[in-house]
């Protein structure tokens, strides 16, 4: 997650040193008049900042437990979303590319990734969000299968005849009628 936003930062300064207001803020400030800072700042920075928060908390705790807590599916997460990342950087070098040609002035780029997708670099995002969200699979599985969910209330229930006949039957967690764990 470092490296993203690393990424992010460096693409977007460099795309913006010495240019002017993105287009979106400035028909924020024409919308929203003399309140545009108080709506700018919440909406941007900290409407933003709470959803990163809250998005990569599970990616956090994962990466605090350690190496031991990596099986198979963080894994792949891992490889999905460094996928991503690399996606997103190729498709914004493309970009910056083709832009500082001075014939490309104001047209599409439409070469490279590009030719596939209108959106590469947004694409690429998604993909590294994705493999962030593969990533906490196993640290949301286990927290419901090992501390806070399941074994909390299956300690209510346990030593009664009804829930150990229910038990030898059913699976714990996963739906399905043939019995595996």
């Amino acid at each position: 997650m470092v490296l993203w936003s690393l990424r992010l930062s460096g693409y977007l300064f460099l795309r913006n040193w010495g240019k002017p207001e993105d287009f979106r803020y400035a028909e924020w400030r024409r919308r929203w008049g003399s309140r545009w800072w108080w709506k700018s700042f919440f909406q941007v920075y900290v409407l933003q900042g709470c959803l990163q928060l809250v998005i990569a908390l599970p990616a956090l705790l994962v990466f605090r437990a350690g190496p031991a807590a990596l099986g198979w599916i963080e894994v792949m997460g891992s490889v999905v979303a460094l996928f991503g990342l690399v996606l997103e950087t190729v498709a914004d070098a493309q970009k910056a590319k083709f832009k500082r040609k001075p014939e490309n002035g104001d047209r599409l780029i439409m070469t490279g990734l590009w030719r596939y997708s209108r959106h590469p670099n947004y694409f690429g995002e998604a993909v590294f969000w994705w493999g962030i969200g593969l990533l906490t699979a196993g640290f949301m599985n286990w927290l419901l299968l090992k501390v806070s969910g399941v074994p909390l209330l299956e300690a209510k229930w346990e030593g009664r005849p009804e829930f150990e006949g229910y038990r030898k039957r059913t699976n714990r967690f996963v739906l399905g009628s043939i019995k595996f764990d």
